[in-house]
C-alpha cells in the first residue's frame, strides 16, 4: 500500500473541498499524511490573511479555515523533518545547486521527507518486489529440501534480467536505470 504525502497546494484544495482532490483522498483513505513543513505553511498564510483582515466577517471565515486547517492537522498523520529528512534535504541541496532557490526551500523540505521515508515502505523498494516474484517462483515448484530451495533459487536468479530491474525501479518511482 502506498503513503500519499499530499503537499500545500492540494491540502489547500482539500480544505476547499475541490471535488477531485477530495474523490482521490477519499479513494486512499488511511494512506494519507502531511508533511510539518505544509502544516507551517497553511499556518503561516492563515496568519498572514488574519492579520491583514479589515472587517469582522473576514475575521470570522478566516478563522473557521484556520479551525478547519487545525482539524485537518489532528487527523491525518504529520511527517516530521528529523535529522534524516534534515541531510537528505542538504544532500539535495548539495547535488543538485539549482533547486537551493528561496522559493523552492519548502518544497525541497517536503520532497526530503517523502524520500527519506520512500525506502522504509516496501511499496517503494525494488528488492521487495524482486522477493515477491521470487517467493511466487518457488511457490510453483513447492521444493521440500533446501537443496532443491537452492537450486531454484539460482535458477530465478538466471532469468532475472535488466528489463526486470527497469521495471522494479520504475514502479518504485525511481528513475528507469
Amino acid at each position: 500500500m502506498s503513503l500519499w504525502i499530499l503537499d500545500t497546494d492540494h491540502v489547500s484544495l482539500l480544505l476547499e473541498r475541490h471535488p477531485k482532490i477530495s474523490r482521490r483522498v477519499a479513494e486512499v483513505g488511511s494512506n494519507v499524511s502531511i508533511t510539518v513543513v505544509t502544516v507551517q505553511e497553511l499556518f503561516n498564510g492563515w496568519v498572514v490573511r488574519i492579520n491583514n483582515a479589515t472587517d469582522l466577517e473576514d475575521l470570522v471565515r478566516l478563522y473557521g479555515r484556520l479551525s478547519r486547517t487545525i482539524s485537518l492537522a489532528q487527523r491525518v498523520p504529520v511527517a516530521e523533518f528529523d535529522r534524516v529528512a534534515g541531510d537528505c534535504y542538504r544532500k539535495i541541496l548539495l547535488e543538485t545547486p539549482s533547486l537551493a532557490k528561496r522559493r523552492l526551500q519548502k518544497d525541497m523540505r517536503i520532497a526530503a521527507i517523502a524520500l527519506y521515508m520512500s525506502p522504509y515502505s516496501p511499496e517503494f523498494n525494488p528488492i521487495e518486489h524482486w522477493w515477491s516474484q521470487l517467493k511466487a517462483f518457488l511457490r510453483q515448484f513447492s521444493p521440500t529440501t533446501s537443496k532443491r530451495v537452492d537450486m531454484l533459487i539460482t535458477i530465478a536468479m538466471n532469468l532475472m534480467t535488466p528489463s526486470h530491474l527497469r521495471n522494479w525501479f520504475a514502479h518504485c518511482c525511481y528513475c528507469a536505470l
